[in-house]
């Protein structure tokens, strides 16, 4: 039968042939595209999490830092260290608040938004505590029991802390995975186009 077909006719069939070829190809290639642009998007918005979570982590040991340097000041009657003090538990506080808040703002999954909304409590009891005891010491009124409540609080935000950083963890694994699957499986399309 295909003798029977003119050759024009075949070339018009081979060329319509290409054609979706190419359309084909296309299509898949916006698709691909479009995929990997949602995946550095996501990628990029991971890294933003990851850092305001390190920053968070760096703002609750320096809160610590802040109180100590108080303490400090308040022993050696340090007028100047005791105002330092004060501003940077204000700056570290405030920080610290600003990117917990940044990161549920952030479209998560719901592990890691339950992480995080798990520790707004402890830190608000935190920063709280540490204003206290600064106060405190301005004002002469510290108490041993205060920097005892305190250290407790930064133990508990501390293993808070973690597990929002092994949920953060976990979830940026996934997505990597899915990347990578998504990248395979579109070469697979290609291939086969």
């Amino acid at each position: 039968m295909l003798k029977r077909i003119k050759l024009q006719h075949k070339f018009v069939v081979l060329g319509l042939l290409s054609m979706v070829s190419v359309v084909a190809m296309h299509v898949m290639g916006i698709l691909a595209s479009g995929k990997l642009h949602e995946q550095v998007e996501l990628q990029q918005s991971i890294g933003l999490v990851i850092q305001r979570h390190m920053e968070s982590d760096m703002m609750h040991d320096a809160i610590r830092g802040d109180v100590l340097m108080a303490l400090v000041a308040h022993y050696k009657s340090d007028y100047g260290g005791m105002r330092r003090a004060v501003t940077d538990l204000r700056e570290h506080s405030e920080n610290f608040h600003s990117n917990l808040n940044a990161n549920r703002s952030e479209a998560l999954p719901g592990n890691v938004v339950k992480a995080l909304n798990g520790i707004a409590a402890p830190l608000e009891r935190y920063t709280k505590t540490a204003d206290l005891i600064v106060t405190h010491l301005q004002n002469g009124a510290y108490s041993e029991g205060e920097m005892n409540r305190f250290d407790k609080d930064f133990s508990t935000l501390e293993d808070g802390m973690e597990h929002v950083s092994n949920e953060i963890d976990g979830w940026s694994g996934k997505e990597i995975e899915t990347a990578a699957a998504g990248v395979k499986q579109y070469e697979t399309w290609v291939l086969y186009a």
